[in-house]
Parts: structure tokens; sequence; C-alpha cells
């Protein structure tokens, strides 16, 4: 009778390692589209600050007197 323990051994371990490969890939995509996705959010913003941000001539506060 032949002893296919070490063969299904050896599989088991080579499954194990491509989902560990496959694991570190999909978390390195995740990691690269956060960094992504963080930027656009930073320039999204400064970009809205800028707009949002009212010219001197429209200030409706008292005038300064420096």
């Amino acid at each position: 009778m032949i002893d296919y323990r070490p063969i299904e051994n050896h599989i088991r371990h080579a499954r194990l390692q491509r989902s560990a490969e496959i694991g570190e890939l999909i978390a390195d995509g995740i990691v690269a589209a956060w960094n992504v996705i963080d930027r656009a959010a930073s320039q999204i913003a400064a970009k809205a600050r800028n707009l949002a941000k009212p010219p001197e001539e429209y200030s409706t506060a008292l005038p300064r007197h420096f």
C-alpha cells in the first residue's frame, strides 16, 4: 500500500503558501488604494477650503483700520 500522506502534506503546505501570498497581494492592493484615496481626499479638501473662503472685499465684518 502506498502512503500518500507526505504528498498530501506537501500539497497542503503549497496551498497554504499560495493563500498567504494572495492575502499579501490583496492587503497591498488595499493599502495602495487607501493611499490614493487619502491623497485625493486631501487635495479635494484643500480645493474646497480655498473655494469656501470668501474674498476680503466681501467680508461683512467691520472694516479693519491698521
